[in-house]
C-alpha cells in the first residue's frame, strides 16, 4: 500500500506529447553577409507542447504554494501520471489506444515539473501506474475534462 503522496497536482488542458525536435541553424548577420555560426537551436516539432507545459507548470506552482515550507525535491522519487484525453465523437473503444503515445506525454509533463517540483526529472526512478484514459471515464482518476492527475512520492517514504 502506497502512503499519501508528498504532492498531488491536477492540471486541466489538452495533454500534448513531446515529440522529436528539429535542428534549426543559427546565422549571424543579414542578407548576403549572413553566415552560419556552426551552432543549431533545437525546436519542438509540435506547437502544442509549450502550452501544455505552461498549464502543468502553473498547476504545479499552485499545488506547492499551499505546502508550507515547500522546497524543490532533490532525491529519488516515484511518480504517477494519469492523463485524461478527449474522446472523439465516434470513438467507442474502452481504452485509449491511439495517438498520443503515453511515453511522450510523460516526457513533456516531466519537463514542465523541473525546478518547480523536482530539481531534475532524473530524480524520478520509477513510475507508478502511468495511464491514458478518456475524460469523463468511470476511473476515479479520470478528470471530467482533458488534463492530468500527477502524484509524487519520496522513495524514502514508500520504503518505510
Amino acid at each position: 500500500m502506497m502512503p499519501e503522496p508528498v504532492l498531488m497536482i491536477t492540471a486541466f488542458g489538452v495533454p500534448a506529447p513531446q515529440g522529436s525536435k528539429k535542428a534549426r541553424p543559427i546565422y549571424k548577420g543579414r542578407g548576403p553577409a549572413r553566415v552560419f555560426t556552426g551552432r543549431v537551436a533545437m525546436q519542438e516539432s509540435s506547437d502544442k507542447v509549450k502550452p501544455w507545459r505552461d498549464v502543468v507548470r502553473r498547476a504545479a506552482k499552485t499545488a506547492v504554494s499551499v505546502k508550507p515550507g515547500w522546497t524543490v525535491l532533490d532525491e529519488p522519487l516515484i511518480v504517477e501520471f494519469c492523463f485524461s484525453l478527449p474522446r472523439g465523437v465516434t470513438v467507442k473503444r474502452a481504452h485509449h489506444t491511439t495517438y498520443p503515445d503515453l511515453s511522450k506525454l510523460v516526457r513533456s509533463t516531466e519537463d514542465a515539473l523541473t525546478k518547480v517540483v523536482w530539481a531534475d526529472d532524473a530524480r524520478v526512478i520509477a513510475y507508478r501506474n502511468p495511464r491514458k484514459l478518456y475524460a469523463g471515464d468511470d476511473d476515479p482518476d479520470a478528470l471530467p475534462e482533458p488534463g492530468c492527475v500527477i502524484r509524487v512520492w519520496r522513495v524514502a517514504e514508500v520504503q518505510r
